[in-house]
This record gives structure tokens, sequence and C-alpha cells, in this order.
């Protein structure tokens, strides 16, 4: 089953719609406000994953270099996940 979340402000029947083409079994969540939306979902996901421990990096300069970095030390130790890309700006 597939996820659909979208803003109260949009023409619901356009959604429904598009919708079904992509995915007759399509889940669609209307929401209220989209950070607070995606929040919970983070959230939900992390709860999920309690037993996985997390680095975060954070500052103004170096956050992709240093998590290379660590994921070069740790990843001969350890299995890894790792972000892939940054996405600054």
């Amino acid at each position: 089953m597939g996820y659909f979340i979208e803003s109260s402000e949009i023409n619901k029947e356009d959604i429904i719609k598009k919708s079904i083409v992509i995915n007759k079994d399509i889940c669609i969540i209307e929401i209220i406000n989209s950070q607070d939306a995606l929040y919970e979902i983070g959230k939900y996901n992390r709860n999920l994953h309690m037993n996985i421990p997390v680095i975060a990096i954070t500052g103004s300069v170096g956050k992709t270099s240093t998590r290379e970095i660590i994921v070069s030390i740790l990843s001969k130790e350890y299995d890894l996940i790792s972000t892939y890309k940054n996405y600054n700006g």
C-alpha cells in the first residue's frame, strides 16, 4: 500500500484522481501543517528503531567531512547506515 500526504489547501478530488492512477490501493492522509506532519512521521519512524544508535553532527562548517571521517573509522568495525549526499542550500 502506498501513502499520500496532502495539505488541506489542495483540491481533494484532484488528489484522489491522480493518486488512484499511481496506485489504486493508496492511502491518503490529510494534514493541516506539513512541517508538523513530517516531524511526527520522523518521530514515529525513529521510535520503531530505538535499538539503533544515532550520531548527529551539527554546526556551521565541516559536517559532511566530519560525517565521512566518522563513517570511514566506524565502518571498519560496524555495519553502518549513512546519508550519501548532503542537502545543503
